[in-house]
């Protein structure tokens, strides 16, 4: 895997939504946003933990064999950072970036902004907004959307992101977990992020 190449790919999934103050495929449908508070308490398996600071909501997601953190890239916007290298189509590794926000907004108004920097970025007409649903409790939605990623060949990838809400004082958190490839239709590909979509867990 090409670590300048990824480097653009985290910028690219954080440009994306959570820099607003911060074509998906049609299998997204079938990666559920709505788990219950009691199951994210626990969770069978390994899971890779956000890097979160004191107040902050805990966030994980599934470990899942052959993905690996890569945390050179990560940062005070991208918590986490995990690629499969076996899953690489033209340079493009597939990766998931989870990503922290703090804003005045919540619930439906904070995915109304979210989205609005999302259409100013995106690819035009490759956003597919999904309904308002619950993980572990607080409001999220999922989205799909293709990016052109920052790089000389302008590779363009597809990206889906569960966004969740956790309301809080004076501030509430937005976390964003995006799973992207240059493959969307590799099953291998699909298989992972219905399971990363349907495994995060996020626990303030």
């Amino acid at each position: 895997m090409r670590f300048t190449r990824f480097a653009s790919l985290v910028a690219a999934a954080t440009t994306g939504m959570v820099l607003v103050a911060g074509c998906g495929g049609d299998d997204s449908s079938t990666a559920s946003s709505s788990t219950s508070s009691s199951s994210c308490a626990g969770g069978v398996g390994e899971y890779f933990s956000a890097t979160t600071n004191a107040g902050e909501p805990e966030i994980r997601i599934p470990e899942l064999s052959g993905w690996t953190r890569i945390s050179d890239f990560e940062s005070e916007v991208a918590r986490l950072t995990v690629a499969d290298p076996s899953l690489t189509t033209d340079g493009y590794t597939a990766n998931v970036v989870v990503s922290i926000e703090k804003s005045s907004m919540s619930g439906d108004a904070e995915f109304d902004r979210q989205m609005q920097g999302l259409d100013k970025s995106a690819v035009a007409g490759s956003v597919t907004r999904h309904d308002t649903a619950s993980t572990c409790g607080y409001p999220s939605m999922l989205v799909d959307y293709q990016l052109q990623t920052p790089t000389q060949d302008q590779i363009v990838s597809t990206a889906t992101s569960l966004v969740v809400s956790v309301p809080g004082e004076p501030t509430s958190t937005t976390v964003l977990v995006t799973v992207q490839t240059a493959n969307p239709d590799d099953a291998t590909y699909l298989d992972a992020k219905q399971k990363i979509l349907n495994g995060v867990r996020v626990a303030a």
